[in-house]
């Protein structure tokens, strides 16, 4: 053989192994990426955290006796599950749908998981404290405030001053979203109450009916709040109004003193706040029967 036979033969198997050793090179990059994008999932009695998490939306007792066990270590698979994205197909086939089926659709597989990890930072509580900042991050972005208030409220009694703050956010939105976290809550300090009656004056409407509605579910302070409710009822915006007249219904006969208001209602030329305040007023007062519903 000659030499430049025996060149060309070496070069042949020299290219061969370049291009060979690019390929496992170009593979072990690609696994590493794998694997710090998706790390490896924590486990407990053989189940996936992924799995358990998931469970958590079915009120799975053993799920949440699995989520206190893991503990914070929960906390960063939690955070994927809240920041769950809209995948692209999921979006294109909603437009598809409303365009040409008339048909608005959500995207359940997120909206779950996002659900999900709101009840997983519920069942941590306190111990979930160390995701407070993180959480508040994500509140102060309006792509994922909504669900960032709801995980700070399930965090508890640490994290309300973050999601008060969240009222008075510059971005109506999040407002909103802070104020409608504060309506899942049993209790909320002296300080929420303040801002929640300050954000029923919101430029907003949305804002003011999403506080409306937190006061309602929170019913603390009812000399203070029912008073300020009803002078809302004079108010000019429909969804609001109404949304005062339920809630002061809501409140049962410790509203009593809103009785009157709700009775110049029940002459209201709105029909929707006519029934509205009817209803509000059999449940202020039981034996109230003199209007009927129409």
């Amino acid at each position: 053989m000659s030499a430049v036979s025996c060149q060309k033969l070496s070069s042949g198997i020299l290219t061969k192994y370049y291009w060979l050793f690019l390929l496992l090179a170009s593979g072990v990059i690609a696994l590493l990426l794998v694997r710090l994008l998706n790390p490896p999932q924590l486990s407990y009695r053989g189940v996936r955290l992924g799995k358990w998490i998931e469970r958590l939306g079915h009120d799975d007792p053993e799920a949440q006796a699995a989520i206190r066990e893991i503990g914070t270590n929960a906390i960063p698979q939690l955070f994927r599950f809240l920041t769950t994205r809209e995948t692209q197909s999921s979006k294109e086939l909603k437009l598809w749908l409303n365009q040409h089926a008339s048909l608005n659709m959500t995207d359940k597989f997120a909206l779950n998981r996002k659900l999900s990890a709101c009840k997983g930072f519920e069942v941590l509580g306190d111990v979930a404290s160390p995701a407070i900042p993180k959480l508040t991050e994500l509140l102060n972005n309006r792509d994922t405030s909504r669900f960032a208030a709801l995980a700070l409220a399930a965090v508890g009694e640490r994290a309300l001053g973050d999601l008060t703050n969240g009222l008075r956010n510059r971005d109506p939105l999040i407002r909103r979203h802070a104020a409608m976290a504060f309506e899942t809550l049993r209790t909320a300090p002296p300080t929420a109450i303040e801002s929640l009656l300050e954000a029923l004056s919101d430029e907003d409407y949305t804002v003011q009916w999403a506080a409306v509605r937190a006061l309602g579910g929170l019913r603390r302070e009812p000399t203070t709040v029912i008073p300020v409710l009803v002078e809302m009822l004079s108010g000019t915006n429909r969804f609001v109004r109404q949304g005062v007249v339920e809630v002061l219904g809501k409140w049962g006969p410790e509203a009593k003193g809103a009785a009157p208001a709700l009775r110049a209602l029940t002459g209201d030329p709105d029909n929707l706040i006519r029934n509205a305040a009817a209803i509000a007023l059999r449940q202020i007062e039981p034996g109230y029967t003199n209007v009927s519903v129409r």
